[in-house]
C-alpha cells in the first residue's frame, strides 16, 4: 500500500472522493457484496456526546408517545437518521475495522496477542485489568470525549432517596472522604476531574 493510500481505500476500495459523502456509502454497499460488515464500536458514548433531549429521541414521528425515550438509543435511526449516519460516516473514515467480542476477556486476550490495536471498554474494567494482568502489554491512554464521567445511581422519578444521596455525596466531598475512598481504589477521579 502506498502512502498515498487512504485508510478508507485500504479499508474498502478506491472511490473518488466527494464532499457529501456519498463515496463512503459507496464503498460500504461495495465492501457488503464480498464481506460481512459489523458496524459498532462505542455508539452509546457517540450519542451521549451529541446531547439529545427527550424531544431529540421522539422526534417528530414520537412526540405524542406517552412513555419517556431518553435514552433510547435505538429510536435514533428513525428519529435521528442524520446523527447516526454520521457516527457511523466517522468510523468508516478513520478507517477503523471493529470487531464486536461475546466477552471483554476475549477482547483483552487479543489486545495482549497483538491482534488488535485497541479496545474501547469501561475504564473502571480497563483499570482494573491494567493493575492486575494487562500492565506489561497495554497502557490506558484517556478517554473518549464527552464519556468522562458516566457513573451513576438510578432512582425512580420524584423518590426522596435522590436529594438524600446527592446531600451525601455532597458531603463526603466536602469533608474529604470521596478522596480518601477514590485514592484507596482508582488511579483516577471518577468524576472525570483527572
Amino acid at each position: 500500500m502506498s502512502q498515498n493510500t487512504s485508510s478508507l481505500d485500504a479499508l474498502f476500495g478506491a472511490v473518488s472522493a466527494r464532499s457529501d459523502g456519498s463515496e463512503v456509502m459507496a464503498a460500504l454497499k461495495s465492501a457488503a457484496r464480498e464481506r460481512i460488515l459489523v458496524l459498532d464500536g462505542a455508539m452509546g458514548t457517540q450519542i451521549q456526546g451529541l446531547g439529545f433531549n427527550e424531544d431529540h429521541f421522539r422526534g417528530d414521528r414520537f412526540g405524542s408517545c406517552a412513555c419517556h425515550q431518553q435514552g433510547n438509543n435505538d429510536l435514533l435511526i428513525l428519529t435521528q437518521p442524520k446523527a447516526i449516519e454520521e457516527i457511523h460516516y466517522r468510523y468508516a473514515k478513520a478507517g477503523a475495522d471493529v470487531k464486536l467480542y461475546p466477552t471483554q476477556d476475549e477482547a483483552m486476550a487479543d489486545l495482549t496477542n497483538g491482534r488488535l490495536d485497541a479496545v474501547v471498554s469501561d475504564k473502571f474494567v480497563l483499570v482494573d485489568w491494567l493493575k492486575t494482568t494487562g500492565n506489561d502489554c497495554c497502557k490506558l491512554v484517556g478517554d473518549l470525549k464527552n464519556t468522562e464521567s458516566l457513573t451513576g445511581i438510578a432512582v425512580r422519578k420524584g423518590d426522596p432517596l435522590r436529594e438524600k444521596l446527592n446531600a451525601a455525596i455532597d458531603a463526603i466531598v466536602k469533608d474529604g472522604t470521596y478522596a480518601k475512598i477514590n485514592a484507596k481504589y482508582f488511579d483516577f477521579d471518577i468524576y472525570g476531574k483527572d
